[in-house]
């Protein structure tokens, strides 16, 4: 671990269960974090008070940068610089219909404000392509875990996020054929700690060999 200052590891828990399976995953992936020395954080995204975007466009118009300031007073710039400053994320939604669940879709929404267009421009750009840390996503299904990774879209969502928050993903985790009765297995479970351990010190590798390629997670 960089000897200047501990990890730090910010899940984001995007499920409306709490207690159930993508809760379950990301407090386990975040157990195998600490267990790698890693300080954690959890942000229950259900009990955040994130309004709807009127899309007014005023962020995206903002010069710099910094994200641009969205008019709306809610709960929305706390949970996005936590997951800024964090040197590794876990960001975990389950999918519904084909994709993350409305819960985290409406914070996605509120995170246009990484891109700069001014009334001028014919279209966005990114204001910022730094990294500064990497990102482990996760999700979970009623589908099988194979479906889940070639015909729904959780990971190219979450991706997206993650890049938004100047964070690589380096890895993934699928839960395929959930019941909403049941959480998941122990074998799901330990892989959840086995990636958020790999996470951790993938993000502390970061913080001291920023240009060297130690990428992803093992298989």
């Amino acid at each position: 671990m960089d000897s200047r200052r501990t990890t730090l590891v910010v899940g984001l828990m995007g499920s409306y269960h709490l207690h159930g399976t993508i809760d379950e995953a990301v407090e386990a992936a975040l157990e195998g974090a600490r267990g790698r020395g890693a300080a954690t954080r959890k942000i229950v995204l259900m009990k955040q008070h994130i309004e709807f975007c009127s899309n007014c466009r005023g962020c995206t118009e903002c010069a710099g940068p910094d994200r641009g300031h969205c008019p709306i007073e809610d709960d929305l710039d706390d949970v996005l610089a936590k997951l800024e400053d964090a040197d590794g994320i876990v960001l975990a939604a389950p999918v519904n219909f084909g994709d993350v669940n409305a819960l985290v879709r409406q914070l996605l929404e509120r995170m246009v404000g990484y891109a700069y267009w001014p009334a001028t421009a014919r279209g966005p750009r990114l204001r910022s392509r730094k990294t500064t840390g990497r990102a482990l996503l996760i999700t979970s299904s009623a589908a099988p875990a194979i479906m889940t990774r070639t015909m729904a879209r959780p990971f190219k969502t979450l991706r997206r996020m993650a890049r938004l928050l100047g964070k690589r993903p380096c890895g993934t985790l699928v839960m395929g054929l959930q019941s909403p009765n049941e959480g998941p297995t122990e074998t799901q479970l330990e892989r959840a700690r086995v990636r958020g351990a790999e996470l951790a010190d993938l993000s502390a590798h970061y913080l001291t060999h920023p240009t060297e390629p130690r990428e992803h997670m093992t298989a």
